[in-house]
């Protein structure tokens, strides 16, 4: 069975990463107003997927995929998200939501967590 971990603070990213392996932790879920671009590339280091939560606010998706693009994204409102973040998407102003490679998982209508 795999098992995820919750993070709710970066005290020690390192030590958190190699915790998480050596018990067999395949993921790490972190708040999406914790997530930093070192802090995920430690997790990453280390095998571990990267998912945050709960984000149901296109303008706020836009910044967790720029800041940290984490393999899931779990939101409440899949469908509307996504219909939202295509729509800013297209707006001239707004940076791309869904260049990044590969996609959030919130932005399928299927991956609400």
């Amino acid at each position: 069975m795999r098992s995820r971990l919750v993070v709710w603070a970066e005290y020690a990213p390192e030590a958190l990463a190699a915790w998480a392996v050596s018990r067999g932790i395949t993921g790490i879920s972190v708040e999406h107003f914790l997530l930093a671009p070192k802090l995920v590339a430690v997790f990453r280091l280390a095998g571990l997927s990267v998912s945050t939560g709960t984000v149901n606010d296109a303008e706020l998706l836009a910044r967790v995929v720029e800041l940290a693009l984490p393999d899931a994204v779990c939101t409440d409102r899949p469908a509307e998200l996504r219909a939202e973040a295509l729509r800013l998407e297209e707006a001239p102003s707004t940076s791309a939501l869904l260049d990044a490679e590969p996609a959030p998982a919130a932005l399928s209508a299927r991956a609400a967590c």
